[in-house]
């Protein structure tokens, strides 16, 4: 009886060793964005990752830096990116998916005053490990 006990209590810690988010984004990432306004641009995020969430700094077209912040499940990925240089405010969310080498996703902007692109509505972004 022992035996059996020990052999389901070993199984199901293997088990629980699988789950959590499965993708550690922590660190650099750089690639670009595609929007309805200002075309291609590039953006960079610096992020660490505790358990599902992550927190950390980006920089938009080599000019504007902002926060993004977001949750992983899996390999989606979940995220809102902001950046405010007076006169310009731009907040957007998103989602997708994310790799070890890899994110990419599509956003929808949540605010977006006195920018001088104009009006970024959507867009998709990809960044990949430098």
């Amino acid at each position: 009886m022992r035996r059996v006990i020990v052999s389901v209590a070993v199984g199901l810690g293997l088990l629980g060793a699988g789950c959590g988010s499965g993708v550690d984004i922590t660190g650099r990432w750089a690639g670009h964005t595609v929007d309805n306004a200002g075309g291609v641009g590039t953006l960079s995020w610096n992020v660490t990752q505790s358990g599902d969430t992550f927190a950390g700094t980006m920089r938009l077209a080599d000019s504007f830096d902002g926060t993004v912040t977001g949750t992983i499940s899996g390999n989606r990925i979940t995220y809102a990116m902001a950046v405010t240089v007076a006169p310009c405010t731009l907040s957007a969310t998103g989602t997708g998916t994310a790799s070890d080498t890899e994110i990419q996703g599509d956003y929808t902007a949540a605010t977006n005053r006195g920018c001088p692109l104009g009006t970024v509505s959507a867009g998709q972004m990809r960044l990949t490990r430098p």
